[in-house]
């Protein structure tokens, strides 16, 4: 059996791991982690930035958000078809 586990940083799935480990698996089943790690970009923290400027920087990287979510939402699937081509 094979199995491939998602993990970020969020409660759910450490919770998830967490019960992928406490469970009886097969002697010959093979686990594979995949983690992905985005960069963030910020601005400083100065007194002198209006709030018309964090509200186009916080509209700015919303897009950019969901823009590199539906990237990585491609690419993982590529990557997930991929392993498991490898994998047998």
């Amino acid at each position: 059996m094979k199995i491939v586990i998602g993990m970020d940083e969020s409660t759910c799935s450490k919770q998830a791991f967490e019960s992928v480990l406490s469970r009886q698996w097969p002697e010959q089943t093979s686990f594979q982690l995949i983690s992905v790690i985005e960069p963030v970009k910020s601005i400083e923290a100065d007194s002198d930035i209006s709030e018309e400027t964090w509200s186009a920087h916080y509209r700015q990287m919303r897009s950019l958000r969901r823009s590199q979510a539906e990237k990585l939402l491609q690419d993982a699937g590529k990557l997930l078809l991929e392993q498991n081509h490898e994998w047998q």
